[in-house]
């Protein structure tokens, strides 16, 4: 796992953890992967799930899409050795909370950003 997460190196709110040693609900063990995605590819994925899959996900599930379609993507290009062509992630928060925030604005007027 990558633990070389600086300080603020992350800008949407939620998002990250700077120790998943210490993360109360984490299992670093129980890890196969961590990915990192970008802030503005999450503010992206999150809108394109709104208006292409009909999906009203926040950023951490906009998070979530993006490291499950990469898995994905990996498998499909012989990447990835694993028993079975599936692959499922969990859209853990929705847009209701972000809506006063803009969510679906431009990035840079999102006030989700910390």
């Amino acid at each position: 796992m990558n633990r070389e997460r600086e300080e603020a190196a992350y800008e949407i709110e939620g998002i990250g953890t700077h120790d998943p040693d210490v993360a109360e609900l984490l299992e670093p063990e129980a890890l196969d992967d961590l990915r990192t995605v970008g802030d503005r590819a999450v503010h992206a994925e999150v809108k394109r799930l709104a208006a292409e899959e009909r999906h009203l996900v926040g950023s951490s599930s906009g998070a979530a899409s993006i490291a499950a379609r990469e898995v994905a993507e990996e498998i499909v290009a012989g990447e990835l050795d694993v028993p079975a062509r599936t692959v499922v992630t969990v859209f853990p928060d929705g847009s209701e909370r972000y809506l006063s925030k803009n969510i679906y604005g431009s990035f840079d007027a999102w006030e989700g950003k910390a």
